[in-house]
């Protein structure tokens, strides 16, 4: 279900300071002004799509400034890739300024200084996208931040015409569904983004594409301990040993990413309050584990406790 934040909710007079919450509370600690005060307004509409989020950003005239004293609080590292769909805004980051216009596209990092000016009312479809999910698909995204992508033609305008439909539509999307949008989405602005370096990056992004796609089945299928490489070769259409190697190009193999995962979801079950009743085996058996003491050894090797000490430690401050 979408979320919807509106200047409508609050007084002509208080819209713009409230407009500063909505930003700060979708995307990050900003500050926000407006040259037409009590007649501003602004919407902007949320879906969640797995490992990312897409905002419909309806807004008239005003300045967002993204300081150094609102990066420090930045919880969630995360890039932005804005696609203008009406509407023309001025964008600074990295000492690069642009001139944004309908169809056109700019990545940013919630990580660093940048600032955005709407001279008249604006439509921007937003896809946020943790820093380690995109740098998983592309290398050093830090190349094309701020730069002014044209997607008013060919491949950029089809993937920017798809993600107006995916926030359009999202709202008849199942939950099971979204994940594989996400993934869509996110090979094609891998694409778009390679393109913007040149036509070398192409055979590296395939493989980053295909690298994304070999993740995005492991994390699907985490909770069966039978899960192997052949199954994943044979998900994404290639040889074993091709996608053997893929993985070990991204610095771990196959086995060592698959414990990485399944540890890590076992960390953030053991976290939750909301699971304080359920076995701690029954987590592992959960997420594939099948051998308790198997997991509980490679659980200390990696967290430094075993798991109910982790789980202790983690409700501690609960209990006050």
């Amino acid at each position: 279900m979408a979320d919807v934040l509106t200047t409508d909710a609050v007084a002509p007079r208080q819209r713009v300071a409230y407009w500063q919450d909505m930003v700060c509370q979708t995307f990050v600690q900003a500050r926000c002004d407006s040259r037409i005060g009590a007649s501003f307004r602004g919407c902007i509409c949320t879906e969640s799509f797995g490992e990312t989020e897409i905002s419909r950003v309806d807004a008239g005239p005003q300045r967002i400034l993204r300081r150094p004293i609102d990066i420090a609080r930045a919880s969630k590292p995360r890039f932005y890739l804005c696609y203008h769909a009406a509407g023309h805004a001025r964008y600074r980051e990295r000492n690069l300024e642009n001139v944004l216009g309908p169809g056109d596209m700019i990545l940013l990092d919630n990580c660093e200084a940048y600032s955005a000016e709407y001279e008249e009312p604006v439509t921007s479809v937003v896809l946020h996208v943790p820093h380690a999910v995109l740098r998983d698909r592309f290398r050093l995204p830090e190349r094309v931040l701020g730069r002014k992508l044209d997607g008013s033609r060919g491949y950029p305008r089809i993937a920017g015409e798809f993600l107006q439909s995916c926030i359009a539509q999202g709202h008849l999307l199942s939950r099971t569904q979204r994940p594989a949008i996400s993934a869509m989405l996110l090979n094609l602005f891998t694409t778009v983004l390679a393109e913007e370096l040149g036509e070398q990056a192409e055979v590296g992004t395939h493989q980053a594409i295909l690298l994304a796609r070999a993740k995005q089945y492991v994390h699907a299928h985490l909770r069966d301990p039978g899960l192997s490489l052949e199954n994943v070769a044979g998900a994404i259409g290639v040889s074993v040993r091709y996608v053997s190697r893929l993985f070990q190009r991204d610095g771990l193999s196959f086995g060592r990413y698959l414990l990485r995962q399944r540890i890590e979801r076992c960390r953030l079950a053991l976290a939750n309050p909301a699971l304080a009743s359920v076995r701690i085996g029954e987590i592992a058996l959960d997420n594939g584990f099948n051998n308790f003491a198997h997991f509980s050894r490679v659980f200390r090797e990696t967290q430094g406790c075993s798991p109910s000490e982790y789980r202790a430690r983690a409700f501690e401050p609960l209990r006050g």
